[in-house]
């Protein structure tokens, strides 16, 4: 489980709750203890439906990002749902600048979508609900208690007030919110995504720093870490997109090693061993044929077997053995693509390739870290 629950899966998307939801639990049982030992079951039960739709809405909000997400072939690999919020993780961001707009609008649009369908149903009920939901607005602390409205009534005026409250909320153009998505959107129709996003950042940033400094002298300690939430947040992503283009701007040929264990198909299984024992750098050697084709890989720990197997190792040939035919990356392949076909294989170590087809050099994830780890310090010639 993790420190999460699944709760459901909508349209093939897990939908997870955060184990600090437990503390919402505490809080709701603590606000309606009174001293004398016993719980006002009613208002709590009411309570506890005014959090579950809230927390409906916010699962409607992020439903419409990642279905959205889904119709420009982007998938989301789980919904997870916290105390403070909701948050759609999706593989990666849609390549248009115009469709990552649509991404970000769509969970906005899908608060305000549900308000307007309640509202109706809100003015249809008994009672002066029109008034009740002008006075929500006007004296939040105040007008929306004194109207005599059913206890459905207020949570659906309630329900209405919030989706507009989120809605308007997540438009703030502070990235990473929704607003600071589209921002950074629509900046990178003009610009690179990596300087786009800088500018989307720094912007978000400063509009964090506000917030602090209005939520000092109030003592709103949730705008407060609403916003070190967007600040941290912002910085976070800031990051990963200059790695992100990090591995799109370099190649394999720039990361990867020229210098490897390398065999020939008419070596034995002994001179083989040897090798590994003596003087290869990883638990593979790269096998050739006498006319220096790429013939296979060989691992060091099927050898063993190989050679229970035979009576005589000195006369079994690597040829004849059990060699491995990992795909092979090109060295003008960028970082990115080498990332994913990595991630996408069983194998550690790739061979690579140059543009006439001969092996020159090998690839592995603690290269390409090492790689990336000079880059960030200047350490590259």
């Amino acid at each position: 489980m993790g420190t999460s629950l699944l709760i459901a899966r909508l349209f093939g998307i897990p939908v997870r709750l955060h184990w600090t939801f437990l503390l919402l639990a505490f809080w709701l049982v603590s606000t309606h203890y009174s001293f004398g030992g016993t719980i006002n079951w009613v208002d709590m039960g009411w309570t506890l439906a005014s959090v579950t739709a809230l927390f409906l809405c916010v699962l409607l909000h992020e439903m419409g990002h990642a279905l959205t997400a889904r119709r420009y072939g982007v998938n989301t690999q789980k919904i997870l749902l916290l105390p403070i919020g909701g948050l759609a993780m999706l593989d990666q961001l849609p390549d248009k600048p115009r469709q990552e707009m649509w991404v970000a609008a769509a969970g906005p649009l899908a608060n305000l979508a549900l308000a307007f369908v309640l509202l109706p149903v809100i003015l249809l009920m008994p009672g002066n609900n029109l008034e009740t939901i002008l006075g929500y607005w006007l004296y939040p602390k105040g007008n929306y208690f004194i109207h005599d409205a059913s206890r459905v009534g207020y949570l659906l005026v309630g329900l209405v007030a919030l989706n507009v409250l989120v809605a308007l909320f997540n438009l703030i153009p502070a990235f990473p919110m929704d607003g600071g998505r589209i921002f950074r959107a629509l900046l990178a129709t003009h610009w690179s995504r990596l300087q786009a996003t800088t500018i989307a950042v720094r912007t978000g940033q400063a509009i964090a720093i506000v917030l602090v400094a209005l939520s000092i002298p109030s003592f709103n300690w949730l705008m407060a870490l609403a916003a070190a939430f967007i600040f941290f947040s912002a910085a976070f992503e800031l990051k990963m997109i200059r790695e992100d283009h990090l591995l799109k701007t370099h190649t394999v040929g720039d990361a990867a090693r020229r210098s490897f264990g390398k065999i020939y198909t008419t070596h034995t299984v002994a001179e083989a061993e040897e090798m590994f024992r003596y003087g290869a750098k990883d638990e593979y050697l790269l096998v050739f044929d006498e006319w220096q084709n790429f013939a296979g890989m060989l691992d060091s720990t099927s050898l063993p077997a190989t050679a229970e197997k035979e009576k005589d190792r000195w006369s079994t040939l690597v040829g004849n053995t059990a060699l491995l035919h990992p795909p092979c990356l090109i060295t003008e392949d960028n970082l990115h693509q080498a990332a994913q076909m990595l991630s996408g294989t069983d194998f550690e170590f790739l061979p690579v390739s140059d543009r006439n087809g001969s092996v020159v050099a090998v690839f592995n994830s603690e290269i390409l870290n090492r790689y990336i780890q000079k880059v960030r310090k200047g350490k590259l010639p």
